[in-house]
């Protein structure tokens, strides 16, 4: 029997990235923010440039401590465990930091909330593309928040799994041939279906 993949994205896929990334904004800028855009557009939100916004976003990933700290979202702490124990090897491929310090952050983070599940951990610089990553693994599930992201891991073969967020909502139906998804129990439903 050959082996089964899932590979995933992490930040806003399996960890919920947004609120320790606002209240770091919210020390770093000395403001108060709200919960969530209503809709997604960083520049809007924190009134800043976006080369602001992405140092600000280098630095919570690079060196904040918090980053570390994630929360597991979305029934993933429930639904990646099940893929393990289905005989599933579970890829990360994240692109946040390749430092040291925070490549350890994030590994330990996704260790302490799901259990030593993963056969890898890709950490990808935010320049970084994914599309070498992706190239490594047969055919298999790749779950991702970001279009650009899902729709090249459906031209290498995988069956792309877009993540809804108030970032990719909008675009849905531009994207037919992309499963899209509001939660891991979906997924495993889709899976199990397959």
């Amino acid at each position: 029997m050959s082996d089964k993949f899932l590979l995933t994205d992490v930040d806003d896929v399996i960890l919920d990235w947004f609120p320790a990334f606002r209240a770091f904004c919210e020390h770093k800028l000395n403001v108060s923010l709200t919960e969530r855009a209503t809709q997604y557009s960083m520049q809007e939100w924190l009134k800043i440039s976006p080369e602001e916004i992405r140092s600000l976003i280098d630095e919570f990933d690079r060196e904040e401590e918090s980053f570390g700290q994630l929360k597991s979202m979305r029934e993933a702490d429930v639904y990646l465990p099940k893929f393990h124990a289905d005989g599933y090897k579970i890829i990360a491929i994240t692109a946040s930091s390749t430092r040291p310090k925070s490549m350890q952050r994030r590994r330990d983070n996704l260790v302490r909330e799901f259990g030593d599940i993963f056969t890898e951990i890709h950490c990808v610089d935010k320049a970084e593309n994914k599309r070498e990553y992706l190239k490594m693994y047969p055919s298999s599930i790749w779950a991702e928040d970001k279009i650009y992201n899902s729709q090249m891991g459906y031209d290498l073969g995988h069956t792309g799994v877009v993540m809804r967020q108030l970032s990719n909502i909008e675009h849905e139906h531009e994207y037919p041939n992309l499963v899209w998804v509001d939660s891991w129990e979906q997924i495993y439903k889709l899976v199990n279906k397959i």
